[in-house]
C-alpha cells in the first residue's frame, strides 16, 4: 500500500504479503457489484483514468482509495501528490480503479440560492441520460443539477460511468418539488428556459446576456409536465435546419446539450 500523504512521494512501499493483497483487492472490485440500485449517496468505483482526472482536478476530497497497476502507477502518484489517498497495488500492470464518494444533496427549495447556471431535471428516469446530461452539464459550466427524489434517475454505477468524471464538478441537489424550486430560482433572479413541442425557436428567445439562467428539460416519453412548463418564463423549440422536426425527434441528452451549448454561447457575449 502507498500513502502517497504520509510517504515521499515516487517511492513504492513493499507489496503487503499475498492473502492480505486478496482480501484488499476483492473488496474494491466487489464495490460495483453492491451498487446496482439508484441511491442519493455513496461510494462508487471509477475504471476510467480520464474521469479520475476529473476528480483529482475538482473534488479532491470524495477521492477514497485507488488500486493501480506499475504502468499506470507514475501518473496516479503525479495526480495525487499534496493530498493523501490510499493506494493499494494491484497485480496487473494496466490494471486502475478508484473509489469515490458522490452525493445528492437533499435541500429545500429556498436554499437554491446563488447565481450558478443550473439544469432542472423533469422526471429523467434512464441511468443513461442522466449520467450524459451530467457530462454535458459539466462541460458547458452548469454546475447545479436539480432533480426530484421520486421517478428520477439518482446516483448508480451507470450514471457515474457514463458522466465520464462530470460529477467532480456538478452537484446534484434533490427537492421534494420542482415547483417549488423553480419559483425559488426565479426570485433569486434566474431566467427559467424549458424546452417543449410548442415553444418559440431557439434564438428567438428573450434571455439577454449575462443573466442567470435555469434550463428546464423533460422526462424521455413524455417532456416536461404541464404544471412545471407553465412555471418557465419561456419554452424554446429545438428544430432541423428544414424547420420540420421538433423536440420529440431527440433523445433528452442530446437536446439538452444543445440548449447548454446554445445558452453558453448567449450567456458568454458581452
Amino acid at each position: 500500500m502507498i500513502d502517497l500523504g504520509q510517504n515521499v512521494l515516487g517511492q513504492v512501499q513493499k507489496p503487503r504479503k499475498e492473502k492480505t493483497y486478496r482480501m484488499q483487492t476483492k473488496k474494491n472490485q466487489n464495490i460495483s457489484k453492491q451498487k446496482k440500485a439508484s441511491v442519493l449517496r455513496g461510494e462508487f468505483l471509477l475504471k476510467d483514468i480520464k474521469a479520475f482526472r476529473e476528480f483529482c482536478a475538482y473534488s479532491q476530497d470524495s477521492i477514497r482509495s485507488v488500486e493501480v497497476g506499475v504502468e499506470k502507477l507514475p501518473e496516479v502518484q503525479k495526480l495525487l501528490k499534496g493530498f493523501s489517498v490510499k493506494v493499494i497495488e494491484a497485480r496487473s500492470e494496466d490494471y486502475f480503479s478508484a473509489t469515490v464518494w458522490l452525493e445528492c444533496f437533499e435541500v429545500k427549495p429556498a436554499a437554491l440560492i446563488g447565481t450558478e447556471n443550473t439544469l432542472i431535471l423533469d422526471r429523467v428516469v434512464d441511468p443513461q441520460n442522466f449520467g450524459a446530461i451530467i457530462r454535458t452539464a459539466s462541460f458547458f459550466g452548469f454546475r447545479r443539477v436539480v432533480i426530484a427524489k421520486d421517478h428520477q434517475a439518482l446516483l448508480s454505477d451507470s450514471v457515474v460511468r457514463v458522466s465520464r468524471g462530470g460529477l467532480a464538478q456538478v452537484q446534484v441537489y434533490v427537492v421534494s418539488n420542482l415547483s417549488r424550486a423553480i419559483e425559488a430560482l426565479k426570485s433569486n433572479g434566474h431566467w427559467v428556459v424549458g424546452g417543449a413541442l410548442d415553444g418559440v425557436p431557439i434564438g428567438k428567445g428573450k434571455v439577454q446576456a449575462g443573466a442567470d439562467v435555469a434550463l428546464v428539460v423533460g422526462s424521455e416519453e413524455k417532456g416536461i409536465r404541464p404544471g412545471i412548463l407553465s412555471k418557465c418564463d419561456e419554452t424554446i423549440l429545438i428544430s432541423s435546419k428544414s424547420g420540420e422536426v421538433g423536440l420529440e425527434s431527440l433523445n433528452v441528452s442530446v437536446a439538452t446539450g444543445i440548449l447548454c451549448a446554445y445558452y453558453k454561447g448567449v450567456l458568454s457575449k458581452k
